[in-house]
């Protein structure tokens, strides 16, 4: 599998970064993922399907995790001057779990 990337309007990606909607009639934000939670941030993927290819991709940002540390977007400062950010192919994993429960 290639490594494909991507180009969005950085307006559109700030619009899905909550997981839900459609924009466009291309994108729909299909998933947030939350990382491991650091010392002062977590990585954030958001997950989004192009529904004319039919495949997912993603951006990532920075969550702050105290009242001092702000988010970090990609579409933010001097990073993307275009307007636009670049998004990276995902593809879905299923994993399953068990749960135990005590017996009553």
């Amino acid at each position: 599998m290639s490594d494909q990337k991507l180009l969005i309007d950085a307006v559109v990606a700030s619009e899905l970064r909550y997981g839900d909607g459609t924009i466009e009639g291309i994108w729909k934000a299909e998933a947030v993922v939350e990382g491991e939670d650091r010392r002062w941030s977590r990585t954030v993927m958001v997950v989004l399907e192009n529904t004319e290819d039919g495949n997912w991709y993603a951006y990532e940002y920075e969550q702050g995790l105290t009242e001092n540390q702000e988010n970090e977007y990609p579409w933010e400062g001097d990073y993307h001057p275009t307007g636009q950010i670049e998004l990276f192919r995902v593809y879905p994993k299923t994993k399953i779990t068990t749960d135990y429960r005590r017996s009553v």
